[in-house]
């Protein structure tokens, strides 16, 4: 990618700013837009036999500790994101805060199509999740 941006292949990139950081991307390219357009997260998972052959007190504590767990690299996640930001600022970034908006409007057929893919009501259901935690 930074050779790529460097020779003029290609004009912007879409990436986490640690990985930004990390490949100095801020080299090649002089503009930065947050549009908070991804949320990546993890999934904690175990097999349905494993997790059947556990108590349901051990059960419950894996539910609360991974809530736990989540909760705090949310936290941790927001607070390097600050630090990345800042730190791409002080190399001369120039970060802008474009509308978002027109994003969301440019997305509505895209979440008819979603819709009818996975049904009306999960859609539903997860845009206000989404909602909830912005």
């Amino acid at each position: 990618m930074y050779l790529a941006l460097q020779q003029g292949l290609v004009h912007g990139q879409e990436n986490p700013l640690s990985t930004i950081l990390a490949n100095k991307l801020y080299e090649t390219q002089p503009y930065l837009a947050i549009t908070n357009h991804i949320y990546s997260s993890q999934v904690h998972v175990i097999r349905k036999d494993l997790w059947d052959r556990l108590t349901k007190e051990q059960q419950q504590i894996i539910k609360e500790e991974s809530i736990a767990a989540g909760k705090y690299m949310r936290e941790l996640v927001m607070s390097q994101e600050e630090d990345y930001l800042n730190k791409l600022i002080e190399l001369g970034v120039k970060v802008t805060y474009p509308d978002i908006a027109e994003f969301r409007e440019a997305m509505q057929p895209a979440y008819e199509v979603i819709s009818n893919y996975a049904g009306a009501q999960n859609m539903k259901e997860f845009l206000e999740m989404v909602e909830r935690y912005r």
